[in-house]
């Protein structure tokens, strides 16, 4: 991955006075253009179930476009699964459910452990995913700009709650349990919330 290709970057100089001017001069290009590449790139989220398999988003901040990559050996190599334009949140039930928030359009969920993926956009436009968390393996938030969105049957439906209940503009949250969680907002207000009193 990235890693690779730094350690090329430096290769490549320790050659430079081997080469040929034109050969010399296409590697000084290379080095001067080839950091704007690296630190157009980001690591947005990552995410280990264990210690042998982990999830990790990279980013591309002018494109947008995101990769997942997974590792089954402690990150020693890592493959993609999964691409797409500003993937940002990641949450793992088992090795095989897996939920991935997008920051305009909803989630991509997979119940094979990323040889397929399917949506969920919560019948929104622009619903930003800000943090996903499960109680168990059925019951689970998505916390959207929008509003906070609860399944009892692991991502397989969900059912909205927003303004009435004042949960919207929620920037994170965190689950206890089926009866408990909380949920910070933008303006940095915490409300302690009865989930099983939820629409």
């Amino acid at each position: 991955m990235d890693k690779r290709a730094i350690f090329s970057y430096y290769y490549q100089i320790n050659f430079i006075i081997n080469f040929g001017f034109m050969k010399r001069l296409a590697v000084i290009i290379y080095i001067l253009f080839f950091p704007i590449f690296i630190i157009s790139q980001d690591f947005a989220e990552i995410d280990f179930l264990n210690s042998s398999r982990g999830l990790l988003i990279f980013a591309d901040k002018v494109s947008k476009k995101s990769t997942l990559y997974l590792t089954t050996d402690g990150g020693e190599s890592w493959d993609p699964i999964l691409e797409g334009k500003s993937l940002k949140s990641i949450y793992q039930i088992n090795s095989n459910n897996i939920f991935i928030g997008y920051e305009s359009k909803g989630i991509a969920y997979t119940t094979d452990g990323g040889s397929t993926w399917n949506y969920e956009d919560f019948g929104k436009t622009e619903a930003s995913v800000r943090k996903i968390d499960f109680a168990n393996s059925n019951y689970g938030w998505v916390c959207t700009n929008r509003a906070v969105y609860i399944t009892t049957n692991g991502g397989t439906t969900w059912t909205e709650t927003g303004l009435e209940k004042g949960w919207t503009d929620a920037l994170s949250i965190h689950l206890a349990a089926e009866n408990k969680g909380w949920l910070l907002k933008e303006d940095g207000e915490v409300y302690n919330y009865n989930i099983n009193s939820a629409p």
